[in-house]
């Protein structure tokens, strides 16, 4: 008996399949899904980050545009020795694809004050984080390094970063289109892809039934997909570039 996820499969597959020969064949519409795993993933490091570590707090809130850029605003809370810190954070940064690697790079704006209870003395520096997804454990792991001024006092800080990444975020996604050819020769439509977290991302479809087949462009506020007509090797449309969210999809699924 065919087990229940070979069968999901299967029936992915036939959609996938269908839809492009429907499409092929000229006839007016087609529904096409795709499913893309962590391989292929895309991420949104929207989501909240605390930690508490010996006697350290911090409390971080991260949003990620529609380009992948990223800001944000945080608190961080330490004592030691009998001296209390009270920091504000502010983000400002970028997520991409580095070759194979999906990287994110913030510059951390701190202020605030130290305390020893008698007496109070301000705080600021600038910190510039690099981060590297870890795909298997979805952890974002790197480094950090910068300088902290107490008074105009300054010294460089650095060392291991990590950020857990919030689920239900874990790279996967899925690509529903809806296309439409009411002349039998341009090709039109809506498209959504639909992050692991929930997250949606429209996209409007333009294209033309060429001789070696359909070709297509989904195009929208959260990036750019291109479409061709398969090989024949390949059962289903091929996807020949794609950008979400300031990172590229390397293959199709």
């Amino acid at each position: 008996m065919m087990s229940y996820v070979r069968k999901i499969r299967w029936l992915l597959l036939m959609v996938i399949v269908g839809g492009w020969l429907i499409i092929d064949r000229a006839d007016v519409s087609a529904q096409i899904i795709f499913q893309f795993s962590p391989t292929q993933g895309v991420w949104d490091a929207t989501g909240n980050y605390p930690s508490d570590e010996f006697d350290t707090t911090n409390n971080i809130d991260l949003v990620q545009d529609d380009k992948g850029k990223i800001t944000g605003i945080g608190t961080g809370t330490a004592t030691d020795s009998g001296i209390t810190v009270n920091l504000t954070y502010e983000f400002s940064g970028a997520i991409k694809t580095v070759s194979d690697l999906t990287r994110v790079t913030l510059t951390m704006k701190v202020s605030g004050t130290a305390t020893d209870g008698s007496g109070t003395l301000p705080v600021k520096g600038n910190i510039r984080l690099a981060l590297d997804l870890n795909r298997v454990n979805n952890l974002l792991i790197g480094s950090g390094a910068g300088n902290i001024c107490v008074e105009g006092r300054c010294t460089k800080v650095g060392g291991p970063v990590q950020f857990d990444i919030p689920q239900p975020m874990d790279g996967s996604w899925a690509l529903a289109l809806d296309l439409q050819s009411p002349d039998n020769k341009k090709i039109v439509g809506t498209a959504n892809a639909t992050l692991s977290n929930g997250r949606v991302i429209p996209f409007t479809v333009t294209g033309n039934r060429t001789n070696t087949g359909p070709r297509f462009d989904l195009k929208g506020a959260g990036g750019a997909i291109s479409f061709c007509s398969p090989d024949s090797h390949t059962l289903g449309p091929v996807i020949t570039k794609a950008k979400l969210f300031g990172q590229s999809v390397p293959t199709s699924p």
